[in-house]
């Protein structure tokens, strides 16, 4: 499990490469498979989920995209998002 941590600059840490690194970093692991947990610096609190929905961001869907994803349609990109939070309890 790769861990990350957050510190209150919103500079987020790799222990695993041990060096800083980027939200869309983040989401290239995530999108490989690769388990990720992510540590709030100052409080010690698991912050994944919060950080994973910012990687994930929801840019990458279009509005009609989004409507189904709610309504639980699918397709191979709603499909992908819903593996990615199911697979971390989010979904």
């Amino acid at each position: 499990m790769r861990s990350i941590i957050k510190y209150n600059n919103r500079k987020l840490y790799d222990k695993t490469t041990k060096s800083y690194t980027t939200l869309e970093k983040l989401r290239g692991l995530i999108q490989i498979g690769e388990e990720v947990e992510v540590i709030e610096k100052k409080t010690g609190s698991n912050i994944t989920t919060k950080v994973l929905f910012q990687a994930l961001n929801f840019n990458d869907f279009t509005k009609t995209e989004l409507i189904n994803l709610m309504k639980g349609s699918t397709n191979e990109k709603t499909n992908s998002f819903n593996a990615q939070f199911s697979f971390y309890g989010l979904y």
